[in-house]
Protein backbone atom coordinates (compact mmCIF):
# COMPACT_ATOMS: atom_id res chain seq x y z
CA UNK A 1 0.00 0.00 0.00
CA UNK A 2 2.77 2.40 0.89
CA UNK A 3 4.43 2.05 -2.52
CA UNK A 4 1.17 2.98 -4.25
CA UNK A 5 0.91 6.14 -2.12
CA UNK A 6 4.55 7.00 -2.82
CA UNK A 7 4.12 6.49 -6.56
CA UNK A 8 0.95 8.63 -6.44
CA UNK A 9 2.87 11.42 -4.75
CA UNK A 10 5.66 11.13 -7.30
CA UNK A 11 3.10 11.30 -10.11
CA UNK A 12 1.55 14.42 -8.58
CA UNK A 13 4.94 16.12 -8.29
CA UNK A 14 5.78 15.24 -11.88
CA UNK A 15 2.38 16.48 -13.06
CA UNK A 16 2.74 19.85 -11.31
CA UNK A 17 6.30 20.22 -12.58
CA UNK A 18 5.06 19.73 -16.14
CA UNK A 19 2.16 22.16 -15.57
CA UNK A 20 4.54 24.79 -14.20
CA UNK A 21 6.89 24.35 -17.18
CA UNK A 22 3.98 24.69 -19.63
CA UNK A 23 2.66 27.78 -17.80
CA UNK A 24 6.13 29.31 -17.89
CA UNK A 25 6.36 28.67 -21.64
CA UNK A 26 2.95 30.24 -22.26
CA UNK A 27 3.87 33.30 -20.18
CA UNK A 28 7.18 33.70 -22.03
CA UNK A 29 5.47 33.56 -25.43
CA UNK A 30 2.67 35.90 -24.34
CA UNK A 31 5.02 38.52 -22.84
CA UNK A 32 7.42 38.37 -25.80
CA UNK A 33 4.53 38.79 -28.25
CA UNK A 34 3.02 41.65 -26.23
CA UNK A 35 6.36 43.51 -26.17
CA UNK A 36 6.77 42.94 -29.92
CA UNK A 37 3.29 44.38 -30.53
CA UNK A 38 4.15 47.31 -28.27
CA UNK A 39 7.27 47.99 -30.35
CA UNK A 40 5.20 47.75 -33.54
CA UNK A 41 2.76 50.37 -32.18
CA UNK A 42 5.69 52.59 -31.11
CA UNK A 43 7.25 52.48 -34.59
CA UNK A 44 3.93 52.78 -36.41
CA UNK A 45 4.65 49.97 -38.88
CA UNK A 46 4.63 46.19 -39.01
CA UNK A 47 7.84 44.23 -39.63
CA UNK A 48 9.20 44.64 -43.18
CA UNK A 49 6.60 47.33 -43.92
CA UNK A 50 7.70 50.54 -45.66
CA UNK A 51 5.73 53.64 -44.80
CA UNK A 52 6.48 57.37 -44.55
CA UNK A 53 4.98 57.43 -41.03
CA UNK A 54 7.74 55.12 -39.75
CA UNK A 55 9.18 56.53 -36.51
CA UNK A 56 12.35 54.44 -36.27
CA UNK A 57 13.73 50.99 -36.95
CA UNK A 58 13.82 47.67 -35.19
CA UNK A 59 17.21 46.83 -33.74
CA UNK A 60 16.90 43.26 -32.50
CA UNK A 61 16.45 42.10 -28.93
CA UNK A 62 18.21 42.00 -25.59
CA UNK A 63 17.88 38.91 -23.44
CA UNK A 64 16.56 39.24 -19.89
CA UNK A 65 15.66 36.64 -17.28
CA UNK A 66 12.85 37.71 -14.97
CA UNK A 67 12.03 35.68 -11.86
CA UNK A 68 8.29 35.09 -11.56
CA UNK A 69 5.78 32.92 -9.75
CA UNK A 70 6.03 30.48 -12.69
CA UNK A 71 9.80 30.25 -12.46
CA UNK A 72 12.45 32.15 -14.41
CA UNK A 73 11.09 33.66 -17.64
CA UNK A 74 13.55 34.11 -20.49
CA UNK A 75 12.36 37.21 -22.30
CA UNK A 76 13.42 39.02 -25.46
CA UNK A 77 13.41 42.77 -24.82
CA UNK A 78 12.84 44.59 -28.14
CA UNK A 79 15.21 47.39 -29.14
CA UNK A 80 14.74 50.26 -31.60
CA UNK A 81 17.04 52.83 -33.19
CA UNK A 82 16.77 56.09 -35.10
CA UNK A 83 13.93 57.44 -32.93
CA UNK A 84 13.34 60.85 -31.37
CA UNK A 85 12.66 59.29 -27.96
CA UNK A 86 13.82 55.95 -26.54
CA UNK A 87 11.53 52.93 -26.61
CA UNK A 88 10.55 51.62 -23.17
CA UNK A 89 8.17 48.73 -22.81
CA UNK A 90 5.37 49.28 -20.29
CA UNK A 91 5.13 45.59 -19.51
CA UNK A 92 8.35 45.56 -17.47
CA UNK A 93 10.02 48.39 -15.63
CA UNK A 94 13.55 49.33 -16.63
CA UNK A 95 16.03 46.86 -15.17
CA UNK A 96 13.25 44.77 -13.56
CA UNK A 97 14.56 41.31 -12.75
CA UNK A 98 11.74 39.86 -10.65
CA UNK A 99 8.01 40.00 -10.28
CA UNK A 100 6.74 42.13 -7.38
CA UNK A 101 4.78 39.11 -6.12
CA UNK A 102 8.05 37.44 -5.08
CA UNK A 103 9.12 40.49 -3.10
CA UNK A 104 5.77 40.59 -1.29
CA UNK A 105 6.06 36.89 -0.43
CA UNK A 106 9.51 37.42 1.05
CA UNK A 107 8.36 40.42 3.09
CA UNK A 108 5.33 38.52 4.40
CA UNK A 109 7.43 35.52 5.38
CA UNK A 110 9.90 37.69 7.28
CA UNK A 111 7.02 39.55 8.96
CA UNK A 112 5.67 36.19 10.13
CA UNK A 113 8.97 35.38 11.82
CA UNK A 114 11.00 33.60 9.13
CA UNK A 115 14.64 34.62 8.90
CA UNK A 116 15.87 36.35 5.77
CA UNK A 117 18.13 33.40 4.93
CA UNK A 118 15.27 30.94 5.32
CA UNK A 119 13.05 33.17 3.16
CA UNK A 120 15.80 33.25 0.52
CA UNK A 121 16.04 29.43 0.51
CA UNK A 122 12.24 29.08 0.36
CA UNK A 123 11.96 31.49 -2.60
CA UNK A 124 14.57 29.46 -4.40
CA UNK A 125 12.72 26.19 -3.72
CA UNK A 126 9.24 27.48 -4.47
CA UNK A 127 9.85 29.77 -7.44
CA UNK A 128 13.42 29.20 -8.58
CA UNK A 129 14.09 32.85 -7.71
CA UNK A 130 17.44 33.98 -6.39
CA UNK A 131 17.07 36.72 -3.79
CA UNK A 132 19.88 37.05 -1.31
CA UNK A 133 19.22 37.46 2.38
CA UNK A 134 20.62 41.00 2.12
CA UNK A 135 18.19 41.89 -0.67
CA UNK A 136 15.29 40.54 1.37
CA UNK A 137 16.51 42.54 4.36
CA UNK A 138 16.54 45.69 2.19
CA UNK A 139 12.95 44.97 1.10
CA UNK A 140 11.76 44.68 4.69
Amino acid sequence: MKSIEQSGTAMQEEFWTVVQAKARGVMERMLNRAMDLERMAFLGVAPYERHPARRGRRNGFDRRVVDSRWGPLRLRMPKVRETARPFRTRILASYQRRQRHLERCAVEWVACGMSTRAASRQLSRAFGAVLSAGTISDLV
